[in-house]
């Protein structure tokens, strides 16, 4: 019997989460968070709101440890590392010390990526490009090549270096759609249109990071059969939270 993961896509101090939560979690064998915990651009958010909300998730998979996937999205990486070249729009000064700490005290509870079989699950998604750029790095470093079988697990490690490399850099890499130079973003900043431009192939992808019009997590098919699915729903509460089925996850 296949398993069950169900998908939620970027928070910003709103509480639409809690709703799935309490329909799934009894349900589903995973509720996996896309990340963007962080910042809003809702001007009647307050900081503390934010705050709390993040705090509250935290103790969620705390209580559920195998139960919850909590992965980092780009307004949660640069406080991780509390550096200026990570910053983007909505940063808090007056909470990035606190986020920060917050971040390192509990980095084992997050993640960059997950595979569920042919799917992998990220804030922004992988490009073709990205993945090339990455393989190189890795191959650098270590003389040897990445397999992507252990691509997941290499991204995850990531989060274990201490201050900005190479590696972190290429994370937080910000695509031309974005304001940046480079083709596509890295996993947690690549535009839903370079990643419709550029799929990672041979992989499905559900990701969050580009808000969706209609309350409603949308599809696209790419030209190479590969399914990506956008779980960013805005302001909007999440009805129908988009659902996978699976045997294998890493």
């Amino acid at each position: 019997m296949h398993k069950q993961a169900v998908f939620i896509g970027d928070v910003h101090g709103r509480h639409h989460w809690q709703s799935v939560v309490k329909t799934w979690l009894n349900h589903a064998d995973l509720i996996v968070f896309l990340g963007d915990y962080l910042d809003t651009h809702d001007p009647n958010m307050t900081t503390d709101r934010i705050d709390a909300n993040f705090r509250a998730i935290i103790k969620l998979k705390q209580a559920h440890p195998d139960k919850i996937r909590l992965h980092l999205g780009n307004h949660d990486f640069y406080y991780f590392y509390n550096n200026p070249m990570f910053i983007g729009s909505g940063y808090r000064e007056d909470a990035a010390d606190n986020w920060h700490h917050l971040l390192q005290k509990h980095i084992d509870l997050f993640r960059l990526a997950s595979r569920f079989d042919q799917t992998l699950a990220s804030h922004a998604g992988f490009t073709n490009w990205w993945i090339e750029q990455f393989q190189k790095a890795y191959e650098r470093k270590t003389r040897q090549p990445l397999e992507m079988d252990n691509l997941v697990p290499t991204l995850n490690n990531c989060l274990k270096i201490v201050s900005p490399d190479a590696y972190t850099n290429l994370i937080a890499t910000v695509g031309l759609k974005r304001g940046g130079m480079s083709p596509s973003g890295g996993p947690i900043w690549c535009d839903q249109r370079e990643l419709q431009a550029d799929p990672l192939t041979g992989f499905n992808q559900t990701v969050g990071h580009t808000p969706q019009p209609g309350g409603h997590y949308t599809q696209t098919h790419a030209p190479g059969g590969e399914w990506l699915t956008f779980n960013d729903l805005g302001e909007a509460p999440i009805t129908q939270p988009f659902v996978l089925l699976y045997d294998k996850a890493d």
